[in-house]
């Protein structure tokens, strides 16, 4: 046993910088999105399916408007900016964090203006959006100083103030919700909020007083003038996830709003899975285009896309077990709206090889123009389906977009490898095949969802067929999960 934990410390030793980081990251993003997971049990158990839905609303809300505040300045201009004003990183980070404050600010005061208007779509009170303004500022301060953090590999420091955060704010909102009589949905909020004005606030304030410039126009009109154009892209990015829980809740209530985001939450099982596997594969498929290996990509990716497409359809079975441990016998609709959503996670991780392609040759128009098309197809479809047929139909809305999603970028990606004169790598007659496939196998566990044994019963053979399957191609999994070249 030492001698096994003495080789583990060598091996992390001997580890380069960068390596080192690359895990400490992935392992903070882990434990966020996993005690986010865990904690959902005990707030659903504690609050009522209303509340819940008000929160799930401050969620998707918080996640729209983030784009308008903060114009994702932490994001592409932030990383140019490292390299082209190097001799004055805290400045530009300082000068930036000053300017997502102010349209925070410009933002919510529009908003509380026209507040009476907007009052039914928002579907938030006065103060639960002051508290957003609040979080939305100080989460940009953490975003910067992470993200700077990241660029130079200092990894310690960002994974502690992680790791605070996320051990402090469920705690915080659980004993919050737990004193809290009437107003759950509030107390759960401002238990997040104070986490993130405690932790992230240490931060923003360490940005201004090391960067020493909170003003800057120079650096004001850089950021703007390199991410205003790919607002558009963010923007219609945020709406395909978030905008059928904002239509759920104006069409059906808060309570409906509720079921349905506890379908979202078993996604984002699979989400994990699929984001780490496609971080994997991504610099390979890089590699695989410039050396101009066309053939070598859509080999291994049809079987990528194989091993994750039969993680969803094992999911896709154990479905009703898995929300009825997250919540309780109120939320037990939410099983109907999981299978749609999971092909639509499906459809995303077949489109992320597609994108791959895209943006290596530098085609981000394709995707601006793919991304706004399908979150506005994606609303209109919402909203039609949902007056029609209740909340559950968001899901085949957001399955029916996804579709289309991948579609564009398949044709964008073709027409890219025509113009570059090189093969595509991915057969669209084996792409369409696969979707069909994976698509049936997701849906139909919700025949048997009422039928335990003969479902489980079915569920053992396939595990056993997977298991056969696994012990065959046993290098090719250890290759991807060691993140070694597929």
């Amino acid at each position: 046993m030492k001698t096994n934990l003495k080789k583990i410390s060598q091996l992390y030793t001997n580890m380069t910088l960068p390596v080192k980081a690359s895990m400490w990251y992935l392992a903070c993003s882990v434990l966020q999105k996993a005690i986010g997971f865990l904690t959902t049990p005990i707030f659903t158990r504690v609050m009522g399916t209303s509340d819940f839905g008000v929160v799930s609303m401050y969620n998707s809300w918080e996640a729209i408007l983030t784009v308008l505040c903060t114009l994702y300045l932490y994001n592409g201009v932030y990383n140019n900016a490292m390299i082209e004003y190097k001799s004055d990183k805290d400045g530009f980070t300082s000068s930036m964090q000053t300017l997502t404050t102010i349209l925070s600010l410009i933002v919510f005061s529009v908003l509380f203006v026209f507040y009476r208007q907007l009052a039914d779509v928002i579907g938030l009170s006065k103060p639960i959006m002051l508290l957003m303004m609040i979080d939305i500022v100080f989460s940009a301060g953490m975003s910067f100083w992470s993200i700077r953090n990241r660029y130079e590999y200092k990894y310690k420091s960002v994974a502690v103030f992680t790791i605070l955060s996320s051990l402090l704010m469920p705690a915080l909102s659980v004993i919050l919700v737990l004193n809290s009589a009437e107003h759950k949905a509030e107390a759960r909020i401002l238990g997040t909020v104070i986490t993130h004005v405690i932790v992230y606030g240490i931060v923003y304030f360490l940005n201004l007083t090391r960067g020493k410039k909170a003003v800057d126009l120079k650096y004001w009109k850089y950021g703007i003038k390199f991410n205003l154009p790919l607002i558009p892209h963010y923007l219609s990015s945020t709406i395909m996830t978030q905008s059928d829980r904002v239509l759920i809740n104006t069409l059906c209530g808060s309570s409906a709003a509720g079921i349905y985001s506890i379908s979202t939450n078993v996604t984002s099982i699979m989400n994990i899975v699929t984001v780490s596997i496609n971080q994997a594969v991504t610099p390979w498929i890089y590699e695989m285009l410039e050396a101009k290996k066309m053939k070598e990509i859509g080999k291994n990716v049809y079987k990528i896309v194989s091993l994750v497409g039969v993680g969803f359809v094992l999911t896709s079975f154990i479905v009703p077990e898995v929300i009825g441990v997250l919540a309780p016998s109120e939320y037990k609709s939410a099983i109907w709206a999981t299978p749609p959503l999971l092909i639509g996670m499906f459809m995303y991780f077949i489109y992320c090889n597609f994108g791959n392609v895209e943006i290596y040759f530098h085609k981000q128009n394709a995707m601006l123009f793919s991304s706004v098309t399908v979150a506005v197809i994606n609303i209109i479809l919402d909203y039609i389906l949902i007056q029609k047929y209740g909340y559950i139909a968001a899901s085949y809305a957001t399955m029916v977009s996804y579709y289309i999603y991948a579609g564009l970028h398949y044709m964008f990606m073709s027409r890219v490898c025509k113009e570059k004169k090189v093969e595509n790598p991915f057969n669209a007659s084996v792409i369409i095949v696969m979707t069909i496939v994976f698509s049936v196998l997701i849906m139909c566990p919700a025949l048997f969802y009422r039928v335990v044994l003969l479902r489980y019963s079915i569920l053992a053979v396939l595990c056993i067929i997977c298991l056969l399957w696994a012990i065959k191609n046993r290098d090719f999994i250890l290759q991807l999960i060691s993140k070694k070249r597929v």
